[in-house]
């Protein structure tokens, strides 16, 4: 059982990661033929529409989840489970449709007051919504009955008309911003159409007479849900606003662009976590569970920590891939993003607290927790240190989140930590990557490589 959810895990995590990777492929095309102000507007447009689509959506792919699962199967019947959801999210989005639509303008203006470019197109951006929803919604069910084909055929379909669109409107018709919008409101919504489609008799269910028990459950359920996704997905992205807000927004592009190269290991950290989640459930009960999930930790933090350096190697690599050498400023920021996410990695070691004590509510208080500590470093340190403020505040907020976990969960999960080899990897990758700037590339190769491997082998090796 535990192989089978093993496969299923990296077959759905790469067609995951397939979805996710297509902005990475169209930077390069808005950085060449559209500049720095559209990559500002295309990612501070989109970025915003998906945060308040978290609140659209309600929770119910969550909620949904629980009970198509409910190992009862007496309380609620699948289809009329999924259809029900399905209805919520529909209504979720016309009441936030009549209320946010009309007033969009003002909303973008309070939202972006120092940038009235992003406001306009933020507006314009809206319009993903619907096919957001539906192809989100798609996805999961396509992920709940194990319809392998269909799921890698939607992520793919998805991925390949968006970058094909976005080729053919940039680099063929020299088209420009408005074009790039159209293109991926295009594709998400073709893609969303042929995900109801193919999903299509999982959402017939009758609803009359209305199941009024149902609906509370499934509202109960996907609120705490909904506020959780909509914290994590402002923790990346509230950093925005405050540079905005304190003027620099001329040079937010090469920040954007430092934000997306480091979010590159969250790939890594997505594929492990679809490999470590089975595995740590089939363990987390049994009497040495802790021991031997701690001595794994000991493993992959190490691994992780002294992986920053190595990939700072290429960070010019990066830069001119999906840009061009005027981007060169955002090389100094790729330390504090790729430390961020490593912390990242680290929480869901800590999170088996949770699974462990069925308290799913602990995870939105984290992240609400984790919002707050983010907001107060930007206030703080973006007016003193201006790009390098936000990019700090988003490495010490990942690392706040992680120990925050880690102490207050460690009575329902206890996460042995070494400190004195957590401490050395740590401040081993801090040198390294210093050094990486300071020294030239043949010298971190053939000096900082063999260093590295052996730090690697003695914190691995030692009992």
């Amino acid at each position: 059982m535990v192989k089978n959810l093993f496969k299923d895990s990296v077959l759905y995590g790469a067609m995951n990661a397939v979805q996710k990777a297509a902005p990475f492929f169209i930077i390069p095309l808005v950085t060449r033929h559209l500049g720095k102000e559209a990559l500002k507007i295309y990612d501070v447009s989109f970025a915003y529409v998906v945060v308040f689509l978290w609140l659209v959506v309600l929770g119910q792919d969550a909620a949904a989840s629980v009970l198509y699962f409910d190992e009862k199967k007496t309380s609620f019947n699948k289809r009329q489970v999924t259809t029900y959801a399905f209805l919520l999210q529909v209504g979720s989005l016309l009441v936030f449709a009549t209320l946010l639509l009309p007033f969009s303008q003002t909303w973008g203006g309070l939202l972006f007051s120092n940038d009235v470019a992003i406001a306009s197109w933020w507006h314009f951006a809206l319009a993903v919504l619907p096919g957001h929803l539906a192809l989100n919604y798609a996805l999961n069910l396509l992920l709940w009955q194990k319809r392998k084909a269909a799921y890698a055929t939607l992520c793919l379909l998805q991925s390949i008309v968006s970058i094909a669109s976005v080729w053919l409107s940039l680099v063929f018709f020299h088209g420009g911003l408005t074009a790039l919008f159209y293109c991926i409101i295009g594709s998400t919504s073709l893609a969303a159409l042929v995900g109801i489609m193919l999903v299509a008799k999982q959402l017939t269910a009758s609803v009359l007479p209305v199941n009024t028990t149902l609906l509370k459950t499934l509202l109960r359920l996907g609120l705490p849900f909904a506020l959780t996704a909509f914290f994590s997905q402002l923790l990346p992205s509230v950093d925005r606003l405050f540079l905005l807000h304190f003027g620099y927004g001329d040079k937010l592009a090469s920040y954007v662009l430092a934000a997306k190269l480091g979010s590159l290991v969250n790939f890594g950290t997505s594929a492990f976590v679809l490999a470590f989640t089975p595995f740590s459930l089939a363990k987390l009960n049994e009497e040495s569970a802790e021991e031997e999930l701690s001595n794994l930790f000991r493993v992959v933090s190490t691994i992780a920590f002294l992986a920053v350096p190595f990939l700072l190697l290429f960070k010019n690599l990066l830069i001119t891939f999906f840009a061009d050498a005027s981007y060169q400023d955002a090389a100094a920021f790729l330390p504090f993003f790729f430390l961020g996410w490593v912390f990242d990695l680290f929480y869901y070691f800590t999170v088996l607290g949770i699974y462990r004590s069925q308290k799913t509510h602990l995870s939105l208080v984290l992240f609400f927790s984790g919002f707050v500590l983010i907001s107060l470093f930007n206030f703080l340190l973006v007016p003193q240190l201006g790009l390098y403020g936000a990019a700090l505040s988003f490495c010490l907020c990942k690392a706040a989140v992680f120990f925050l976990s880690l102490v207050w969960l460690q009575k329902h999960f206890h996460l042995r930590i070494h400190a004195g080899s957590f401490v050395l990897a740590f401040a081993v990758s801090v040198v390294c990557s210093y050094a990486v700037y300071r020294l030239p590339l043949l010298v971190n190769v053939f000096v900082f490589t063999p260093l590295l491997f052996a730090v690697v082998f003695y914190l691995c090796k030692r009992k």
